[in-house]
């Protein structure tokens, strides 16, 4: 199997305690994940490469992508308990169209952009990259009957920024960034840095920056930022980012991507293609892939041809990194470049999105994050409310929007509905709150040590915990501290 040198190794385990001993009640609050920035990715870039199963790269613009979240009258959250499961099951939506209409999804063609970055100066990479577009473009022909050229306008080779190779690629990290109007006063941390290089006579990456992995952050930061910015000038719906090897590490077959995009909650901002064993937020949906039977590649195999796309909400995930391939949305875009024109800056560009901007809770949300996949996370690593239905392949349904909400705000039902459901493998949501004087935010995920002097099953646990209590100041300083 190929091995991957962009993304390194994930960050140091930053878990919860597992297993925590079992409660009855529910009450109180429940949300989001740990501020632990890890490793990010390594970006790589071509603008246009000739030969191997791609023979020509297009500019096309996208159709309005169709979102599929249902907004119904449904039982009070006070019905869910127990004794309620059965009759609120029983209630719940069952999607009828996707059912009728799924010979006309597996036949869908491919309608949004798919970006393959690529590192110019790694003959590996490019050769790697070539094979993710390869595959895009021959499953879209064999299966979804569309043309070469059909399938191809929608795959984009991109240049990576390479810092180490400085001149070369920084007027790419220059585009990334002209959009933040930085100056002499305003040449904010990380993504200033090639507008000062900009400034001197060498125009080479400065000493501090030349260093592994330092420079890898760096060029990460500057590639996903300028692709960010193809998405508004080309007045794109949306975005399907590929590094170079990621059609071969997506949690989903190519052929399920634009059944995503057109089954995706219409407030979705990043939507991760990532799979995750431990529980990444509140359970969404489940539907059908359009991949059934189609899976040819390694990775397919590995996948065991699976029948059903899980969605997840992926705001309680503690500890992030990876930006192998994900779907962004152009409303997505507009709200990240506020939030880090506000802020004055950002830094590792996948911890910074998934655990710092995929949270629910802060002083100001940010953007609304998904994961999906045809893994299904068993239910013993799941928290909040799971339907009858969760897993049931002869099912398409939703949870409806109300119930996700209230356990997405609601820290303490999260946790105690996981707790009163069979096995112990649950490891528990305990968030911490920015300040005392910010009890309703969420700043990071408590550390293992704080974790396991708790017991996320004990309804009287207030959540999140108070930076104040001892032991968790520090943690919350040494978070924040990381983060800036």
């Amino acid at each position: 199997m190929m091995m991957r040198r962009e993304c390194g190794d994930p960050p140091a385990s930053t878990s919860m305690a597992t297993g925590p001993a079992r409660a009855s009640t529910s009450t109180s609050s429940s949300t989001p994940s740990k501020l632990s920035l890890g490793r990010a990715c390594a970006i790589v870039g071509v603008s246009a490469l000739v030969g191997g199963a791609v023979s020509s790269v297009y500019w096309g613009s996208t159709p309005l992508m169709l979102g599929d979240e249902r907004t119904l009258r449904r039982p009070s959250i006070a019905a869910l308990g127990e004794g309620a499961r059965a009759k609120f099951d029983s209630t719940m939506f069952v999607d009828e169209k996707h059912e009728k209409d799924f010979a006309a999804r597996r036949n869908a063609p491919l309608r949004t952009r798919v970006s393959v970055l690529v590192n110019e100066f790694s003959g590996d990479d490019v050769r790697v990259a070539k094979k993710t577009a390869g595959t895009v473009v021959s499953k879209f022909m064999k299966f979804r009957h569309m043309n070469e050229q059909g399938v191809a306008k929608f795959v984009h080779f991109e240049r990576a920024v390479v810092p180490l190779y400085w001149p070369k690629t920084l007027d790419l990290a220059l585009e990334a960034v002209k959009v933040f109007n930085l100056n002499e006063t305003n040449n904010a941390a990380w993504i200033g840095v090639a507008n000062r290089v900009e400034k001197t006579a060498s125009k080479q990456v400065p000493e501090a920056w030349s260093h592994y992995p330092m420079h890898h952050h760096l060029g990460c930061l500057y590639s996903h930022l300028r692709l960010w910015n193809n998405v508004k000038r080309d007045n794109l719906e949306s975005m399907i980012v590929l590094e170079s090897d990621g059609a071969f590490l997506a949690s989903v077959d190519v052929l399920d991507f634009q059944n995503i995009i057109d089954n995706a909650p219409k407030d979705f901002d990043v939507i991760f293609l990532k799979d995750f064993r431990k529980c990444p937020g509140h359970f969404v949906k489940q539907f059908k892939s359009t991949a059934i039977g189609q899976n040819t590649t390694l990775m397919d195999a590995r996948r065991g041809s699976p029948n059903m796309i899980y969605m997840y909400k992926m705001n309680k995930k503690c500890g992030f990194a990876g930006f192998e391939s994900y779907i962004i949305s152009s409303k997505g875009v507009d709200k990240i470049r506020a939030f880090v024109a506000k802020r004055g800056g950002m830094d590792m560009v996948d911890a910074f999105v998934g655990n710092y901007l995929c949270k629910a809770k802060r002083p100001n949300h940010v953007i609304d994050c998904y994961t999906a996949s045809t893994i299904k996370i068993d239910r013993e690593e799941m928290g909040g409310y799971l339907p009858d239905w969760y897993g049931d392949e002869r099912i398409e349904k939703s949870v409806d929007s109300h119930v996700i909400e209230h356990f997405d705000n609601n820290f303490t039902a999260f946790n105690l509905e996981a707790c009163a459901r069979p096995g112990n493998r649950y490891a528990g949501f305990i968030p911490v709150a920015y300040t005392e004087h910010e009890p309703d935010t969420v700043c990071a995920c408590a550390s293992d040590k704080i974790s396991k002097s708790l017991n996320a099953c004990e309804a009287s646990l207030g959540l999140p915990l108070i930076p104040t209590r001892a032991g968790v100041r520090a943690h919350v300083e040494m978070s924040a501290a990381s983060a800036s």
